[in-house]
């Protein structure tokens, strides 16, 4: 009471924090999806946690406490379909902008009409999450008349729903590893693009994007794989034959690219649609169909980011000759140095430690072309980085910035 005052002017530092807490409490129970809303329990499968959802029209809260006072608690929520349902959830990821004390942000994911968020709150901690903006637009089984359907994850940026302005493009392969560890096929690590190009972003990195996460199927070798090498090259064929159900389809996945989802992404979202803003990248036999979409589609793409690339010759190391037809293919199909970016690079374990003489042979070609290093061509080595999304994570903030860097139309 404080003589009077009713200011708490005498309180401990601790009874302090339990006064702000009561008050943050109360002014959020003034709101009226808490006051009127209606309400569903969230199971957390820990006796320690406690978890409900309130909602009222197109308002949305997840509230979540942790009553252990000793130790902090970490849980996945799940959202069952029906209220998904209930909340018209679209499949992808959603913001989840924490209400409490604003420092606990978290991310609500939907998939299949089901939803997740995980949270991680202190010993008596809490949160209230407002459902916010979907970040992730998922277009679930994108059709095509050239390639199988597959996931199609659109990614916008924090801005995107309140700034009239419009946005490159970047368009990269094995869209599942890009955005959420629970998405990613391989190793449960994804390449935390969003958190990567957000900072660039927000820093006046790199210009304004939105990133076009295209998943890949079964056929992934076939589809990432240029036809040309397959084609030119006979021992390379016959060794990469096990890996493919029949001769590679990439001309058709580039096709799918660029007559059937670029049309859309252009149609649907304020995108930037010219060459000069619309750029590739991708990692192992990604980093392929990368570099073959610019040299297929040299005035439908601007650059390309080929990272860890697998070139056809890592499986012919005794036998260069037979390399020399791709090549030459390369050598005459590469655009000429001044309107395209072209950024390679390699680590130098696990894969990753084969592709050093692959590498060099092609930044010979490309020296041959006129390419000099410098802000049309790079090529990077890592030391110590293996083959894996963990190493594309921690370096993915280069080839974006080379890409989309802010200062490169002055170049």
């Amino acid at each position: 009471m404080n003589g009077g005052a009713f200011d708490g002017g005498q309180l401990t530092d601790a009874e302090k924090d339990l006064r702000d807490f009561y008050s943050r409490i109360l002014k959020l129970s003034h709101d009226e999806v808490f006051a009127v809303g209606d309400y569903s329990p969230l199971p957390t499968g820990n006796d320690s946690l406690f978890a409900f959802s309130r909602w009222r029209g197109d308002e949305q809260r997840i509230v979540v406490s942790n009553f252990d006072d000793k130790k902090a608690q970490e849980v996945t929520l799940e959202i069952p379909a029906e209220l998904s349902d209930a909340w018209q959830l679209a499949d992808g990821r959603y913001v989840l902008d924490e209400q409490l004390y604003g420092t606990s942000n978290a991310h609500l994911i939907v998939d299949g009409g089901r939803g997740s968020a995980t949270v991680r709150l202190a010993p008596l901690g809490s949160a209230v999450f407002e459902v916010g903006r979907q970040e992730i637009v998922r277009h679930t089984s994108f059709g095509s008349q050239h390639v199988p359907p597959r996931h199609v994850d659109v990614w916008l940026p924090a801005d995107y729903g309140r700034a009239d302005k419009t946005y490159k493009v970047l368009y990269a392969h094995d869209g599942q590893n890009l955005f959420n560890p629970e998405w990613s096929y391989y190793t449960g690590t994804d390449w935390g693009i969003d958190d990567t190009l957000q900072r660039l972003i927000d820093s006046g990195e790199v210009e304004d994007t939105i990133v076009v996460g295209v998943w890949n199927t079964p056929n992934r070798v076939g589809e990432y794989l240029p036809w040309d090498a397959w084609n030119l090259a006979p021992d390379y064929r016959d060794a990469i034959s096990a890996y493919m159900q029949d001769e590679p389809v990439s001309r058709e996945y580039l096709r799918f690219i660029v007559e059937e989802l670029k049309p859309f992404i252009d149609a649907n979202y304020r995108t930037r649609t010219g060459r000069d803003d619309t750029f590739l990248m991708g990692s192992s036999m990604g980093g392929l169909i990368s570099l073959y979409g610019l040299i297929r589609y040299p005035d439908v793409f601007g650059g390309a980011a080929c990272i860890s690339t697998h070139w056809p010759s890592t499986m012919m190391p005794d036998n260069p000759e037979a390399n020399a037809p791709f090549l030459g293919f390369l050598r005459a199909s590469i655009p000429a140095p001044g309107a395209h970016r072209i950024y390679f690079d390699f680590g130098t374990a696990e894969l990753d430690a084969k592709y050093e003489p692959h590498q060099q042979q092609v930044d010979g070609v490309m020296r041959e072309l006129g390419y000099d290093p410098g802000p049309l061509w790079q090529t990077r080595k890592f030391e110590g980085a293996g083959h894996n999304e963990a190493a594309w994570n921690t370096r993915v903030h280069i080839p974006l910035t080379f890409l989309l860097g802010t200062n490169n139309n002055e170049e």
